[in-house]
């Protein structure tokens, strides 16, 4: 491929970078679809666990998202977009983690 061509290329697959997409499994479509209300931040990492996640913009603001039993309010809820942790607003965060029921980040 020659450098413009490719150039080209890498510039159309920048745009994309770092955009959050969902999908789901049985009677829903598999065909990823961009996480709605989302801002559009880029995520530089995303982890998962058994109900729920967090994303690591690049600007290193940490977002959760699904089943959050440590949020205030009901036991449980269920953020139709991710939620910023404002508890890690000013930490200089560089990787984040989660297990099957917990968090974490560095």
């Amino acid at each position: 491929m020659d450098s413009k061509k490719r150039s080209s290329t890498e510039a159309e697959g920048s745009k994309e970078r770092g955009l959050v997409h969902i999908w789901q499994a049985g009677s829903f479509p598999i065909t990823p679809e961009r996480l709605p209300g989302w801002g559009g931040k880029t995520v530089l990492q995303a982890a998962l666990g058994v109900k729920h996640g967090v994303l690591l913009t690049e600007d290193g603001e940490v977002y959760s998202f699904g089943t959050l039993p440590w949020r205030s309010g009901p036991v449980e809820i269920c953020p139709s977009s991710p939620i910023l942790e404002n508890a890690l607003v000013g930490q200089y965060v560089i990787t984040v983690a989660t297990g099957s029921f917990h968090s974490g980040a560095v």
